[in-house]
């Protein structure tokens, strides 16, 4: 597990800058240090920092494996084309049939390595690449949902109650440090209603469905 850290003028600019020092993981862990402040005018005084947690994703070994092949074949390639001066001048002063023959077979040999590298060049042409899935919580719609939970919290003046937001393939858990409420079903009640808000308001500025995507609210006892 790795972790950086950055810092910007915003939440949201901060975690794209770690996020992309990091090399896009899909699956990562952030954590506001420090949120910014502003002066009466409206200048950044104090600059936001956040820190972001991931793994290291392994390379794949396909692509090690292709390129051997690729360099077997081309090893086997190279040895063809450097025999054929040598299969030439042994039939230089040999009979007029035996050079014919000889001949045939040279033009068989290198009409069956034409075909094969036709071949492979079309099958390398007709493979379709791998799409990259980008992954669903990117760390602008990370700070997206950071901002809404922290508007709820200022409507219910529960603004010092602070939370860690944490992705997990398709889902976001939102952990707070305290209850909001006293009441635990009316709490759960106010969580399951968040978390309906919250799909319905990603739909709403990204223009996407968001299926299979998980919202998780909880607070600590």
């Amino acid at each position: 597990m790795k972790s950086l850290m950055e810092e910007a003028s915003t939440v949201a600019k901060a975690l794209e800058k770690a996020w992309a020092r990091a090399g896009n993981p899909r699956e990562f862990t952030v954590k506001v240090l420090d949120k910014p402040e502003k002066n009466f005018f409206g200048f950044t005084t104090k600059s936001a920092k956040v820190a972001i947690l991931f793994e290291e994703e392994v390379a794949s070994r396909g692509q090690h494996t292709s390129s051997r092949y690729q360099d077997r074949s081309q090893s086997q390639q190279r040895p063809q084309q450097k025999t054929i001066p040598v299969q030439q001048k042994r039939f230089e002063h040999a009979p007029e049939r035996t050079q014919e023959r000889a001949r045939r077979n040279l033009q068989e040999q290198q009409t069956q390595a034409t075909l094969q590298t036709t071949q492979a060049k079309t099958q390398q042409a007709t493979q379709t690449p791998k799409k990259v899935h980008e992954p669903v919580w990117t760390p602008e719609r990370v700070a997206f949902v950071r901002q809404w939970i922290g508007d709820m919290q200022k409507a219910m003046n529960r603004a010092d109650i602070s939370c860690d937001i944490s992705t997990d393939r398709n889902a976001i858990r939102i952990l707070f440090q305290k209850p909001l409420l006293e009441d635990i079903e009316q709490e759960k009640q106010l969580f399951r209603s968040w978390a309906y808000l919250i799909m319905q308001t990603l739909r709403h500025t990204y223009k996407q469905q968001f299926r299979h995507i998980k919202i998780i609210l909880k607070s600590s006892v």
